[in-house]
Formats: structure tokens, C-alpha cells, sequence
């Protein structure tokens, strides 16, 4: 039987962990890429695995969401020399960013696996995710309870007075839900379960923790914390580190749901996009640059006297950005963006700020080039937001290449700045702009293209 020790995050559980000083934000945190250069039947395997795990879980006992994309090539990451030269190192064929809000350094998972390790280890890469952001989340409760003991206590006491909480809680060995999910999954095969040997030697506890030694230490909650405000008392301290390492799932969201804003935006600063949007002194400006121009208009990033251009590699991507960025212009209240139903905006600015594309019929008659028109306006749309070919397999969308394409330009240009690029880039379809509006400057003929239908 091989034993995980909770309280431990310096060795994962699977593949290789690597720290890195400054973000890869091309890399979207808990979604698994597969690169493509690695075998296809490997990523087939992987891809399959992944959804069979996500099926048999409940998005309420996961902390993290997840997905799963394959990759047409390696973005680039040279301003992530750690992660890059590991990569290399490693020839690993999966990798994934981490949630790990309360640490200062951004943590990548690296994986290299076969086909024999393939189901396992695609497993392990989710329980290592979730092991880790809970450690980064008992951190920032275990602060919480010692800065604001009334509040904590109160939150705890609340959820411990629910029948759910005690079953967990009265199970012999510590373990949340969704580690007993994912073993559920697999450990009538890999035989792994979790164990918390060292806040129980600090309890001087040898076996099974009782229900009766639980609920007096539930009852020395509040004088346990005073001990470790005034003392550090160690076995206080670990009294209360088995208390939240207890809280199931849903009862760590619905604490942290209740955090004070401010606590919660001091804890996460660092990713916490929509704290530092409010905070950051960058603008986001597009010019028109002339008529005669290839792109007739750009985006820059102002900060003080430095003006620095965004380069995009695929034009479809300053256009989806550009969506974005009128949405988020036009009201602070935005939400989920579905491009499936932006196609005539799409166009409009498109053919704004690239021209008239005239497809590739060659006659020159005035009808012939306003049907090539339309039919290549109709062919483009349908490549940005296609996810099957003709066959019916799945391809990696031209949206999803736009996305990456956004955080890397959007990166480097910050990098310039020495800014953070969390505000002002998108995750994914799901994400929106996180800065202030009055900080984007975009002129009058674009907005009226996203408003005139």
C-alpha cells in the first residue's frame, strides 16, 4: 500500500513538478495539454481518460474545474526559462498549470507516460492539481482563522452542525471528498489512499482518530487559535490545521464564498485579475492607423510614457479580442461572451480593420466579388468557431488558437510594462476582461460596428 502524505506538496504525486518565477499565461490553469508531436494514440488514451474521470465526478466535489486540450505545437514560453529548459529535459507529453493562489511561485505539472501508466497517471495529474490548490486554500483559511478567529469560527461552526460534514469528518482516515472520489476511481487497481501521519503525530494519536477526540477538538477550536495567536502552540496549531483539512469541498467554497472581499482580495493579490485590473495603471488603446495601412487599426498598451504595440499572429485574433474589448468598454457589468452569436460583428470588424477579403474567384464582375465576399466571410466564421471536420472528429478550434494567441501577445507586451497580464487577457470563452473600462480608449466607428445589427 502506498501512502499520500496530505501535508506534503514539494513531491508530486505523478510526473514532475517545476516552479517558475514568471507565469506562462498561454497555459490556462487545471486544463491538461496534450502536445500533439507525442504519439496520437497516447493523446487519444489521455483525452478518453480524461473524460471518463470527469464523468464519474460531480463538479461539487472538485475545487478546480478542468478540461483538456491538444496542442498544435508549443507556444512559445521563452520568458519561462524553468519551465522551457524542464520541458526538454523532461520530452513530456502532457502538461498543466496549477491553482496555487496562496504561493508565490507559479507550479507546472510535467507528465511523460506509455500506454501501460497512461489511465493512472492521467488520474494522479488530477488528484496532484486539487492536493495542491487545497494546500494553497488550508493556507489562507488556517491565516483566516488566526487574523479573524470570531469570523472562522463562526463559519465552521455553522457547517459543522451539517450531517455531511460528520460523515466525512468521522471517516478513519482524513480525507475529503474528492480525494475519495478519485481513489474511489482507481485504487481497486493502484491500491493508493492518503494518510495524515504528521498532524496525528503531533496529536501524540496513534491509530484511528475517535469521534469523541474530534468533537473536543471542534470545542477547542476558538482556544486552540488564541494558543497559536499568543503561543504558537504546536499541537493547537495541528489541532487546527485537522479541523480544515477535514471541510469537505462544498463547505471550503461556501467559506471562502463568505471570506470579507478585502481579506479575499489580499490573500489571492496575485491572481486575483480583477484586484490587480482596479490597481494597474496600464490603458489598453486601439489607433487608427491610416487607410493605406495592412491593418488599419492596432492595439497598444499605454502606461506612463511607454507605449508598447500588441503583435498578433493570427488576425482572427485581435478581431474575437476585439469583441472582448468592446463588450467590456460598454459596461462593467459584461458576462460570458458565446462568438457563435457575434458573426456579423465579427465581419463588420474584420473587414474594418483588415479590408474586404474578396475569396479566390478570379472574375472581376461586381456581382462575382460580392458573392466571393460573403462566401468568404460565411468560410472564415465557420473556420474560427468549427470543433469537427468533415468526418466528424474533433479539431482543435480556431477560437481555441485565437486564445492562445491573445495571452502570448497580450503577455509579452506586458512584459514590456512589467505588468501583470491576469486583467487583460482570456482564459477562454468563459473568461472576460477583468480591467476598469474607463482604462480603454477605442474609437467611435468600431463600437458602432458592435452596435448597428
Amino acid at each position: 500500500m502506498k501512502y499520500i502524505d496530505t501535508t506534503s506538496i514539494d513531491v508530486p504525486t505523478v510526473g514532475k513538478l517545476v516552479k517558475e518565477d514568471i507565469p506562462a499565461t498561454v497555459f490556462v490553469d487545471n486544463r491538461i495539454y496534450a502536445l500533439k508531436s507525442c504519439d496520437k494514440r497516447l493523446v487519444e488514451e489521455g483525452n478518453q481518460t480524461f473524460v471518463n474521470l470527469m464523468k464519474s465526478m460531480d463538479e461539487k466535489d472538485l475545487l478546480n474545474r478542468y478540461d483538456f486540450e491538444v496542442l498544435d505545437k508549443l507556444p512559445d514560453i521563452s520568458n519561462s526559462p524553468r519551465l522551457s529548459k524542464a520541458i526538454d529535459e523532461e520530452k513530456c507529453q502532457f502538461i498543466m498549470s496549477l491553482n496555487t493562489p496562496n504561493l508565490a511561485e507559479k507550479h507546472y505539472l510535467l507528465l511523460r507516460t506509455d500506454k501501460d501508466r497512461i489511465v493512472n497517471d492521467i488520474a494522479m495529474m488530477i488528484y496532484t492539481s486539487e492536493h495542491l490548490s487545497k494546500h494553497s486554500v488550508y493556507e489562507m483559511l488556517h491565516r483566516y482563522a488566526k487574523e479573524n478567529p470570531t469570523n472562522f469560527c463562526h463559519d465552521i461552526n455553522s457547517i459543522i452542525k451539517n450531517e455531511h460534514f460528520w460523515r466525512n469528518c468521522v471517516s478513519s482516515v482524513a480525507m475529503n471528498r474528492v480525494s475519495s472520489v478519485v481513489m474511489d476511481w482507481f485504487s481497486p487497481i493502484f491500491g493508493i489512499r492518503p494518510s495524515m501521519p504528521d498532524i496525528k503525530q503531533k496529536l501524540n494519536i496513534d491509530g484511528i482518530i475517535t469521534y469523541q477526540q474530534k468533537k473536543k477538538i471542534m470545542g477547542r477550536m476558538m482556544a486552540n487559535i488564541k494558543k497559536i495567536r499568543k503561543t504558537n502552540d504546536p499541537k493547537a496549531e495541528a489541532e487546527l490545521n485537522y479541523i480544515i483539512m477535514n471541510l469537505d469541498i462544498e463547505s471550503i467554497k461556501d467559506i471562502i464564498k463568505n471570506l470579507p472581499p478585502s481579506y479575499l482580495a489580499l490573500a489571492c493579490k496575485k491572481a486575483n485579475p480583477e484586484k490587480l485590473g482596479e490597481e494597474s495603471d496600464v490603458k489598453l488603446i486601439v489607433k487608427y492607423m491610416g487607410k493605406d495601412k495592412e491593418e488599419k487599426y492596432s492595439l497598444f498598451l499605454h502606461k506612463g510614457q511607454q507605449h508598447v504595440p500588441v503583435h498578433f499572429r493570427l488576425r482572427d485574433s485581435f478581431i474575437v479580442y476585439l469583441i472582448y474589448l468592446i463588450d467590456k468598454h460598454e459596461s462593467d457589468n459584461v458576462d460570458t461572451i458565446d462568438i457563435k452569436l457575434f458573426e456579423k460583428e465579427f465581419n463588420k470588424l474584420f473587414k474594418a480593420v483588415y479590408g474586404q477579403d474578396k475569396g479566390r474567384n478570379l472574375k472581376k464582375t461586381e456581382e462575382n466579388d460580392d458573392k466571393n465576399v460573403k462566401r468568404e466571410e460565411a468560410n472564415r466564421f465557420k473556420r474560427l468557431i468549427r470543433k469537427y471536420d468533415q468526418d466528424g472528429n474533433q479539431v482543435n478550434s480556431q477560437l481555441n488558437n485565437c486564445f492562445h494567441d491573445i495571452r502570448s501577445s497580450i503577455s509579452k507586451a506586458c512584459e514590456q510594462l512589467k505588468e501583470l497580464p491576469s486583467p487583460f487577457i482570456l482564459s477562454d470563452a468563459y473568461d472576460h476582461l477583468h480591467m476598469q473600462k474607463n482604462k480603454i480608449n477605442i474609437p467611435d466607428s468600431l463600437i458602432e460596428l458592435m452596435k448597428n445589427q
